[in-house]
């Protein structure tokens, strides 16, 4: 039954007024709110040419996630961050980016859409890592990658006196790494008394960053009497003209830096030439020669190696990459190894 209302009761118009003006400012205030906060996922969208399709909840404001906002629509996702970058992830990447727990993930915010890779692949830059994303080998997440000379291999010792029981070899590796970011050459301990069968596990640090691609020239001395640093400057020139040739071949991406814009293959016509000097040149040296080798390794080999690859292990030596087998013209037969991994 509704209320009564006594005649004696005055309407205060100013109130309702009052009351009424304070429930437009506050849908006024919501509307200014949503118009704000959409406006930049908005522009982003147009920028994108639409692509993201309709919003899937286009009256709800911008939803806070980790430190930033999210909009989800059809085909994908735009994130806001705090500086006020918006940058959309979808398809494969977006959905391992899901997987991880998106923004509250190790990952963290997007720092770039998606942007080309070699070989056919794309990759979405965040705040602590990136995914990668390759046809064949689908989405894999990953931060820096860090490799190391991880040590060599004795299949059998060298032989140049003929001697059918030869003494034991005092071996040692000279590195040279060339990388769209810089040049590494590194020499290793000269190891004494290896024998057919044994190996030497060693740690040198050759890389850590983004994985770009590298090139990686190897020589293998056996010491007798030389300096085992005489002809480090061989290696050093190689790693000097090589690291002339990959610029020819570098493609810059935004957060990820210059890049071998080619596969490993593809990249080689480039270093024909410098690899051919350096696995040609003969060394005049009271140390053995006991050959050498260039290893080259894509942007995309680098991901699946440092996140896909199990370590091989042999007797304390763990690797991932080996070279060709060396030593053969002094009667030897060695591998030097080397490991990749994520940091």
């Amino acid at each position: 039954m509704p209320a009564k209302v006594r005649l004696d009761e005055t309407v205060d118009t100013r109130t309702i007024s009052r009351r009424a003006e304070q429930v437009i400012d506050v849908v006024r205030q919501g509307f200014n709110l949503h118009t704000l906060q959409w406006a930049p996922f908005n522009e982003k969208h147009a920028a994108l040419g639409g692509a993201p399709g309709a919003p899937l909840a286009p009256a709800a404001l911008p939803e806070p996630v980790g430190t930033g906002l999210r909009v989800r629509y059809q085909h994908g996702t735009m994130y806001q961050r705090r500086d006020g970058g918006i940058c959309y992830v979808y398809g494969a990447i977006g959905q391992r980016y899901d997987e991880l727990g998106g923004a509250t993930s190790w990952l963290g915010l997007p720092l770039t859409d998606e942007a080309d890779l070699p070989e056919g692949g794309r990759v979405t830059v965040f705040e602590r890592g990136a995914v990668y994303w390759w046809p064949d080998v689908g989405a894999i997440d990953l931060n820096d990658v860090v490799l190391h000379y991880s040590g060599l291999i004795c299949f059998g010792e060298t032989d140049s006196d003929g001697d059918e029981t030869p003494f034991e070899d005092e071996p040692y590796v000279i590195l040279g790494l060339a990388a769209p970011t810089g040049t590494v050459d590194v020499r290793s301990q000269v190891y004494t008394d290896v024998d057919h069968g044994d190996t030497r596990p060693d740690s040198l640090e050759l890389y850590r960053g983004r994985p770009s691609g590298v090139v990686i020239g190897v020589q293998l001395m056996e010491h007798d009497f030389g300096d085992p640093d005489k002809f480090k400057g061989r290696v050093v020139q190689f790693v000097k003209v090589a690291s002339e040739g990959i610029e020819k071949g570098l493609e810059y991406i935004p957060l990820v830096g210059p890049v071998l814009s080619y596969g490993a293959e593809a990249i080689l016509p480039y270093l024909e030439e410098p690899i051919a000097d350096f696995l040609n040149t003969a060394l005049d040296t009271d140390d053995d020669d006991l050959g050498r080798d260039v290893v080259t390794l894509s942007v995309k080999q680098m991901v699946v190696l440092a996140a896909r690859t199990t370590n091989t292990h042999h007797y304390g030596v763990e690797f991932k990459v080996e070279t060709r087998l060396l030593g053969s013209g002094q009667g030897a037969s060695y591998k030097v190894c080397f490991s990749l991994g994520g940091v």
